[in-house]
């Protein structure tokens, strides 16, 4: 029997009849346990009311078999249901449940996961399967979902916990997906695995999604590769001006198509875009002449998706329209605009009419969802990035050839693209057929249950790949540019989990921190049943309440973690959404700037609005969550407008998946609740950089009149946030404008009339002392005797006499002269400063949140998103190790004083946090953990410990990030100054483990306040590693290697001329030895970073950069040194360089170095940079001669023959070292516990 077969029986046999089909198709032979129904509340120890709830729609439920090694044993004896729960966690085995869901029940694939997981705990040990059947809008569908069961997170708990659900749903067993069938048949077993551990571990394979999303993206890239060759002929109009642009522009057109494109499959697996758009056979009837091979035509993207992505989405149904007559008559009255009318008619084989009712399955969305990008002004050129449009000339259409789309299969040289030769003939399929191999999900996955399908995070992790592609442009990756990487989800999940119950403690202070955990999880629906009525509605007031940014948002991983965490708590505390409603209600009702500018009937039908969307979130009650949280919450910004564009639709789909379509009433939009507009949610901004001159700015919108328009215009923005109508948008868009243009004008006229203001006042003053002129001039003269010093010690005076008349008149005139000159500078300052003042307001107005295409320059909350007191959370993963033009560095050491001499991007994030915080706010970042220790963050780090509360430190150890060259971690920050407080630290790679606590004083005790656990807990050791010590810094100044740009070019081996030096490579030293292999370097000002020549012609310790161990050696014949070597230059003249050389590669610099770094992996560091070495102590001794004379001897044998056997002369020179520091033997062990030296040869100071 086939796999199509198989599958059919689920629509026709019994369920557990039908389990057993698909497990012999599967390659397990086995008879049922029992044909009796089991009760699975029976089963499951005090069931939860959610799984009590879960249970009430079953019909049928049975426990069809066990499979262990047993199973595959020809003679093994059938196991009773007795037997099973006898044995169950005495050996390892599958139980495989089958349950039938009612016709009439609603299950969704929370349910199904939390059903999983409670068979899990109900089975003990034992993993479970469940296979269930159940209705999705009368159409049968089947599923199978599988438990992970992993070692506990936390320390202190041993055995293993139920991890991870896996769901393979939406199994249609009349008309099966392909993507179902694959995965199906991959679950099928070889004879190797006819073992209970193979099984399991086959299937765990199968229903891992990062196989399948990376099997996609694999297959997505060869596709995106391909269509950037020439000979595809892919071309985008662009900049109108240039012809030749098509190698810059089109990586990015491409990813936003393939972005689109993606985001429609996703709307397709909802039931609401026709299939016949993308199948060949009812495309030959739709387009004329259709050719799905043909690379010289682009009718299907001219004809269907260009129709579709700008002109259907976007349009309500009854407004679909070709461009025509009609459309002139239409723009006369305002209603639409050109860029939303369908076109290439031309193209099609049907007429306009059966082609617009082929569309009209496709439910409004949203104005904006897919904007027309054509006729955008940009730095004085206009771009047509899309191409829509009907005019033969090559600057106005976007040309993509049906091929690309259709493709079967077609071999593609790509060894360039992956600069691998095994690459040069790489299977490559069209676009849709790519998809259509695929299964998606309109439902986001979470860490605790997702379905095995292409989930909306894959629009974010499509666009990381495709960033980390080589661009011919620019001769590396986009992601290498920008420092972006995309955050793994479960480090999403704990970083939002704890920056909410940071939140919610403070927000909601008499619910307990582990009743807010508990809420949180997905393990615990009891927890919600501990708050009382008064705790519920003061939790969903705070989540209203809370501001959460991501400043460097990509595409959106961090906002969607913090909305569906956000949701769910809802869902725990407020499971009818009766509290949600109230506190939005209240909150929309009363907002100021709402109330004072609308009239009662606009009050009650906004009133009107919420109560619908809270009536049709009965059955979908995650709708009214999302929405409003969306609304009233989370922000992000990027510098990527296509990033922006990305997070937009992820929330799009998130809205879209809470809603339920009816395909009976296109007059309501198949009840689709059409999308809002998220251009003041998710902004294009660099968010690095605040408004020039802010506190000017402020100044001048301070004014009475400007406030007024300023609160007008937020209150438009609000409004445009749920308006639907295009009418009614642009006229919302229009006041916007004019708005904006009236508060720019309106702030040189509040200028103006300030200043005349103070003239005016000036010249009051004016004429008041011209009359007091008159006064003095008409009063009786009266004269006076004074006696004066004429020298500074008063011997010589003089008495002279006065009169009080003229002394009174020249004191009115100095005052008069002196008004007069100010009255004049403020007339001279009317003009200029009315232009300045229109320049400075000019920032904030010109900024055009609904250009999709553009990005500010700077960013501001209170202008962009209305939050004026800060953010109570700011999330994310900021870009590091991002590439900044030189006028970039010098605005940013500027705007950012703390940044020394080496910046970047992610310590300004940092910075820029600690500005955009509330009182009391929190920020979580992923950083690379360089900043802990690194010399050139000192200032920050003084400034996150002092100015701050740094909340902890959560070092994640391995890398992370695919192609990124740090370690990361996670930092939390708190802005609030506390004298005394502790930093909670935790280095296990373990991201729940329990961190160890350690005072903020402690790090500010340190060297460049550097934060770091492994020194903290050897803090008396390195205490005494110190006494009597001089850092390094103070002996040797350590410096940077030769860099020559191209070691290909300048390096050779022979000596040309005397301007080819001998040079030295990290590998051509060990421990006390030198190898020079005859290379020689032409050294110039031409080479990248040629340091100066004195450097190295004179004795110098050159130390390797990397390695699993401190390697340095002494040079005395002036060898140049490249990149891969540190050179140590004497400066205190009291030391010898061989005794420094002797500190420098002993266990206790090792063991120094091993706390200092915290590139760490057990116990070497990969890469000690320069500034580690310099607090590293050296003892401060004129007995350095015993030691000068062992590293003498050392270098001599080595220098005769490296390989020489010098084990007991080290051996010598470690126990001199070890006496040098006074280190008593323990200790030592501490150092190196594999140390040669013996307890009795250290206390005998002899080594035998």
């Amino acid at each position: 029997m086939d796999a199509y077969q198989t599958i059919s029986r689920f629509s026709t046999d019994n369920i557990q009849q039908a389990t057993l089909g698909l497990l012999a198709y599967l390659g397990i032979s086995t008879d049922v346990i029992t044909h009796e129904q089991i009760s699975v509340t029976d089963l499951i120890e005090q069931p939860s009311k959610m799984i009590k709830d879960i249970c009430s729609k079953i019909d049928e439920s049975y426990l069809v078999c066990s499979i262990s090694d047993r199973t595959f044993q020809n003679n093994a004896e059938k196991e009773t249901m007795d037997e099973i729960r006898i044995n169950l966690g005495k050996y390892e085995q599958l139980l495989v449940f089958a349950i039938d869901f009612r016709e009439d029940a609603r299950i969704t694939r929370t349910e199904m996961a939390n059903l999983t997981r409670a068979l899990n705990r109900a089975s003990k040990s034992s993993p479970v399967v469940m296979v269930c059947r159940y209705y999705d809008n009368g159409i049968i569908r089947f599923a199978l979902s599988l438990c992970e069961r992993t070692a506990y997170k936390q320390t202190g708990h041993t055995g293993e916990k139920v991890g991870k659900v896996n769901i393979l749903r939406g199994i249609n067993p009349k008309k099966t997906h392909t993507g179902h069938i694959r995965i199906l048949e991959s679950m099928r077993l070889e004879k190797k695995t006819h073992t209970f551990e193979a099984v399991y571990t086959q299937w765990l394979n199968v229903f891992d999604n990062d196989v399948l999303t990376n099997q996609f993206y694999k297959e997505l890239q060869n596709w995106y590769f391909w269509a950037l060759k020439p000979e595809c002929k892919v071309s985008f109009p662009n900049d109108i001006n240039d012809d030749e642009d098509d190698k810059k522009y089109n990586p990015q057109n491409l990813i936003r198509l393939i972005t689109r494109l993606i985001f429609v499959w996703f709307l397709r697996q909802k039931g609401l875009v026709p299939k016949e758009l993308f199948d060949v056979e009812d495309l030959q009837r739709i387009i004329k002449d259709f050719d799905p091979d043909d690379f010289g035509s682009n009718t299907y993207y001219r004809a269907i998706l260009q129709n579709l992505f700008f002109a259907t989405l976007n349009k309500k149904i009854e407004e679909l329209d070709f461009v025509s007559d009609n459309f002139l008559i239409n723009r006369n009255q305002g209603r639409h605009k050109i860029k939303t009318f369908m076109r290439h008619a031309s193209d099609l084989k049907v007429t306009k009419e059966e082609f617009i009712q082929l569309m009209r399955p496709v439910p409004f969305m949203n104005n904006s969802l897919f904007e027309c990008l054509d006729n955008k002004k940009q730095n004085d050129h206009i771009y047509n990035w899309d191409g829509f449009s009907e005019s033969n000339k090559p600057d106005r259409q976007a040309f993509i050839p049906n091929y690309l789309f259709f493709a079967k299969e077609v071999y593609i040289d790509l060894s360039k693209e992956y600069d691998r030769t095994s690459a040069s003939s790489v299977k490559v399929s069209g676009l849709l057929n790519i998809l259509k191999r695929y299964n998606f999900t309109v439902e986001e996955n979470t860490p605790l249950d997702q379905d095995v399908a292409l989930d909306p995070e894959l629009l974010g992790k499509v666009f990381e790949n495709l960033l980390a592609a080589y661009n011919p442009e620019t001769k590396e990756t986009v992601r290498k540019s920008t420092g972006s990487y995309y955050t793994p989800r479960p480090i999403v999940q704990y970083m939002v989990d704890e920056s909410l119950v940071a939140y919610l403690k403070k927000s909601v202070p008499d619910v307990s921190e582990d009743v807010i955990r508990s809420l949180l999880s997905y393990n615990n629906d009891e927890q919600a049943t501990l708050l009382n009525k008064e705790q519920a509605h003061d939790m969903a007031e705070a989540l209203l309440n809370c501001k959460v940014l991501d400043p460097a948002c990509g595409s959106g991983a961090f906002p969607m973690g913090m909305l569906q965490q956000m949701s769910h708590l809802l869902s725990r505390v407020d499971a009818d959404n009766k509290l949600w409603e109230k506190v939005v209600m209240n909150r929309a009702l009363n907002d100021a700037s709402f109330v004072e500018r609308v009239s009662d009937e606009e009050k009650e039908a906004h009133k009107h609005e919420i109560e619908e969307v809270f009536t049709l979130s009965t059955e979908y009650p995650d709708y009214a969550r999302k929405l409003y949280l969306i609304e009233n919450c989370i922000y992000g910004v990027d510098l990527q407008s296509i990033a922006v564009q990305i997070s937009r639709l992820r929330f799009f789909i998130s809205l879209l998946c809470e809603q339920q379509p009816d395909l009976t009433v296109p007059e309501k939009n198949y009840n689709i609740k059409p999308l809002p507009n998220l251009e003041m949610k998710f902004v294009c901004a660099n968010t690095l950089v605040g408004l020039e001159n802010i506190d000017k700015t402020r100044e001048l919108f301070s004014n009475r009149e400007i406030l007024s328009l300023i609160d007008e215009l937020k209150a438009i923005r609000h409004e445009l946030f749920i308006v639907t109508d295009q009418h009614v948008k642009e006229k919302l868009l229009s006041k916007d404008e004019a708005l904006r243009n009236k508060i720019m004008l309106s702030t040189g006229n509040c200028y103006v009339s300030g200043i005349e203001e103070k003239i005016r006042c000036k010249k009051n003053i004016l004429e008041k002392l011209s009359n007091e002129l008159e006064d003095a001039k008409n009063m009786n003269d009266n004269f006076v005797t004074e006696t004066i010093s004429l020298d500074l010690f008063g011997t010589k005076k003089e008495t002279i006499t006065c009169s009080l008349k003229e002394k009174r008149i020249k004191d009115i005139g100095s005052r008069i002269n002196t008004v007069k000159g100010e009255i004049r500078r403020l007339t001279e300052s009317l003009a200029p400063g009315r232009e300045k003042a229109v320049n400075l307001a000019k920032q904030l107005t010109d900024w055009n949140p609904y250009d999709q295409n553009t990005s500010s320059t700077f960013f501001d909350a209170e202008w962009m998103f209305g939050v004026r007191d800060g953010f109570d959370l700011i999330i994310g993963n900021p870009p590091f190790g991002a590439k900044l033009s030189k006028t970039e560095k010098s605005l940013y050491r500027v705007l950012y004083p703390e940044t020394q001499f080496k910046i970047d991007t992610y310590s300004l994030f940092v910075l820029r946090a600690m500005q955009l915080l509330c009182e009391d706010g929190m920020t979580s970042y992923i950083l690379p953990n360089t900043l802990l220790d690194n010399y050139y963050e000192e200032q920050v780090r003084l400034k996150l410990l002092k100015d701050m509360t740094l909340y902890e430190v959560n070092d994640l150890n391995d890398k992370v990030f695919k192609g990124a060259v740090v370690h990361a971690m996670i930092m939390s920050f708190i802005n609030q100054i506390r004298d005394n407080y502790n930093v909670r630290i935790n280095t296990s790679s373990q991201l729940y483990d329990k961190p160890t606590v350690i005072p903020a004083s402690y790090f500010l005790s340190q060297p460049q306040y550097m934060i770091s656990l492994r020194t903290y807990e050897s803090q008396d050791l390195m205490n005494k590693l110190s006494k009597d010590c001089k850092p390094l810094k103070d002996i040797v100044d350590i410096r940077q290697a030769i860099k020559s740009g191209n070691d290909k070019k300048y390096i050779i081996n022979y000596k040309k001329d005397d301007n080819y030096k001998p040079i030295l490579r990290g590998k051509d030293i060990e421990r006390y030895v030198t190898k020079f292999h005859g290379l020689y370097l032409f050294y110039g000002k031409h080479l990248s970073c040629p340091r100066q020549s004195w450097i190295f012609e004179q004795p110098k310790i050159l130390i390797r950069e990397a390695g699993s161990k401190i390697v340095a050696t002494l040079d005395e014949d002036n060898f140049y040194i490249m990149s891969s070597l540190y050179n140590a230059i004497l400066i205190d003249k009291k030391f010898d360089l061989r005794y420094v050389l002797a500190c420098i590669n002993s266990h206790i610099f090792q063991f120094l170095m091993n706390k200092l770094t915290f590139e760490k992996t057990k116990g070497a560091f990969t890469k000690a940079k320069i500034y580690h070495y310099y607090d590293l102590p050296v003892k401060d001794t004129v007995s350095q001669q015993p030691i000068i004379e062992m590293v003498n001897e050392l270098l001599h044998q080595k220098k005769i023959d490296p390989l020489a056997n010098t084990i007991v002369l080290e051996k010598k020179l470690d126990l001199a070292v070890y006496k040098l520091y006074d280190l008593t033997y323990d200790e030592i062990l501490i150092i190196d516990p594999e140390t040669s030296i013996t307890r009795e040869e250290y206390e005998n100071n002899k080594i035998s």
